[in-house]
């Protein structure tokens, strides 16, 4: 079974190849594991799926060719319904009101908390439930993420989750079963055979001092890296799912 922290898990949608169609994140509803206490929220046993707009008619017909005739699935488009937010400078998604959904970014710390309005009128409203906390920053997010090496949506399409960093990110499984693109991935893996790999990479001005806080930004990060490196060696590696 796959794992869900709090409701949300990063993810990773491959096609036959072992190549990525998008990357995404999956909000559990539901089953005993519910991302939100609203009565807004979807019924029981139910998923979001959170996909960057460039990605969603493609992962849309994805889906549906690969959908079981009698799985009982039914999948739905609900992107004019329910809206995306980010809110950074904290690491709390507790006490989410209602009409809404709340986790902190499965896939990097930096990336703050993320919201799901999950009505119209919720939408609306996050503006002004947020201005006396959070400022709006318009068209930060896209820099946020790059910093962060965090490439989305068509960005990834036709690489391999691992050129993409998707099993750092909890967005591909080396324990659980058969999935499209298994083979690739795992034989990737197991080989140790990944010759490139997405990164951010910042280029600026020599007479330009790199501002304090992303030297010390960076040195944590190194801790962290360091600290994963070690739990994965103890553990015997795995984790994360499709």
């Amino acid at each position: 079974e796959v794992e869900f922290r709090r409701g949300v898990r990063g993810a990773c949608f491959l096609d036959h190849r072992g190549r990525i169609v998008t990357d995404a994140i999956l909000w559990k509803f539901g089953g005993g594991v519910d991302a939100s206490s609203s009565d807004a929220a979807p019924d029981p046993e139910e998923y979001l799926i959170d996909v960057p707009g460039d990605a969603a008619d493609l992962l849309l017909a994805h889906l549906k060719k690969y959908k079981l005739r009698k799985s009982g699935v039914t999948i739905v488009d609900r992107s004019e319904e329910v809206g995306v937010h980010c809110v950074y400078g904290t690491l709390n998604a507790g006490g989410t009101p209602e009409g809404y959904a709340a986790a902190i970014d499965p896939r990097h710390p930096s990336l703050g908390m993320r919201v799901l309005s999950l009505t119209p009128s919720s939408t609306l409203a996050f503006a002004d439930l947020m201005s006396g906390m959070f400022p709006p920053a318009p068209r930060s997010y896209d820099v946020v993420r790059k910093l962060a090496g965090l490439a989305e949506g068509t960005e990834l399409s036709g690489r391999t989750a691992l050129e993409c960093n998707q099993e750092f990110m909890g967005g591909v499984s080396f324990r659980k079963g058969c999935y499209l693109g298994q083979e690739l991935t795992a034989r990737s893996h197991h080989t140790g055979a990944v010759r490139k790999r997405v990164l951010p990479i910042l280029l600026s001005p020599t007479e330009v001092e790199v501002p304090r806080p992303w030297t010390i930004a960076d040195m944590i990060q190194g801790m962290m890296a360091a600290a994963g490196d070690a739990d994965r060696a103890e553990g015997g590696g795995g984790g994360g799912g499709d």
